[in-house]
């Protein structure tokens, strides 16, 4: 079990003003009151050291020495601000999907999210949490470290977790593979906005509920070609993945020499992509060539303007902040 990152300065000074004004929560309570017997949490409001309160307020820095907030904060408070959010969501994940109303975001997602301020404003409950990543990493599997340079499952299969115990149900899981293009339609429905037109993805919302039609369909990855001086190598490669059922066909189109141009997997079997078994089943290199080339197609068709067209009605502002994110050259 994960704990969640602690408590920022000023999500402590948050709690502290809702526990004087009296606007806790009855679940926030009874963990703080726990947490400050076990000296992980901070006296109340008007126990602070004035030193404790500079903190909070950031207006002095925590010394490297006392390491966390609670050195500063006060007698009783702890070296740890520990925020008790639960388990870090996924650990029972047993497919490429998860659905669970039971485990609190903490952990590595407690960078954007503390479990325990949600609490104190009674909205974990009735708070939707999707948690996710555009990629896996590769730890030498297929030769190679970090991320960028294949579309072996190391890097392209990754959990989808969604949290929201007030409208889905419980520590359900799904093995179906879906697609990150899957999550904005998703999120449309769950909050009653009717998609847009031409979207590429389909709701995930029948896995998730239980309930309505999910309608199954081949999973496709890339990895293109690559210009910039800091990619992963091999910058020079390109190669495309599509999933459909049981089975992978990943296909090189520009690759080392000697490497082939088809390799096939058992999905299920072979979650790691070792064994290719292309030779034996031509058959199903074939019908899977020739789905991958429907997408292709499809991609090319759906490709956007350039941004010399696209950024047009943008004003400077937003072209600088899209531009600082690498959205736009």
């Amino acid at each position: 079990m994960a704990e969640a990152k602690p408590l920022s300065g000023p999500e402590m000074k948050r709690l502290l003003d809702l526990e004087e004004a009296g606007e806790l929560s009855s679940r926030a309570q009874e963990i703080i009151a726990q947490r400050r017997r076990a000296g992980q949490f901070p006296p109340p409001k008007a126990q602070l050291t004035e030193r404790g309160r500079r903190v909070l307020e950031g207006k002095e820095p925590v010394e490297v020495k006392e390491r966390t907030l609670g050195r500063a904060l006060g007698e009783s408070a702890a070296p740890a601000l520990g925020a008790a959010g639960g388990a870090l969501i996924g650990g029972a994940l047993g497919g490429p999907l998860g659905a669970t109303g039971g485990a609190a975001v903490g952990g590595a997602a407690g960078e954007a999210v503390n479990p325990l301020l949600f609490q104190a404003l009674g909205l974990d409950e009735d708070t939707l949490f999707v948690f996710l990543s555009d990629h896996g990493e590769e730890f030498l599997d297929h030769g190679r470290m970090f991320h960028g340079q294949t579309v072996y499952n190391e890097l392209t299969q990754t959990p989808l977790i969604v949290r929201w115990p007030a409208a889905m149900p419980k520590g359900r899981v799904v093995d179906d593979v879906v697609q990150t293009i899957d999550v904005f339609p998703t999120l449309l429905e769950l909050n009653g906005i009717a998609p847009p037109a031409g979207i590429q993805g389909q709701s995930l919302v029948p896995l998730l509920t239980g309930q309505g039609q999910w309608k199954k369909r081949p999973a496709v990855s890339e990895k293109l070609k690559t210009t910039s001086a800091g990619a992963p190598p091999p910058l020079d490669t390109e190669s495309f993945a599509i999933v459909d059922g049981d089975w992978k066909l990943v296909r090189n189109t520009q690759r080392p020499s000697g490497a082939p141009e088809f390799e096939l997997y058992e999905f299920v079997k072979d979650p790691l992509d070792k064994t290719d078994v292309a030779s034996q089943h031509p058959d199903i290199v074939a019908r899977l060539s020739k789905q991958l080339e429907g997408w292709q197609q499809m991609a090319k068709a759906a490709r956007l303007k350039p941004d010399s067209e696209t950024t047009k009605s943008l004003s400077p502002e937003q072209l600088q902040r899209l531009r600082s994110l690498g959205y736009v050259r």
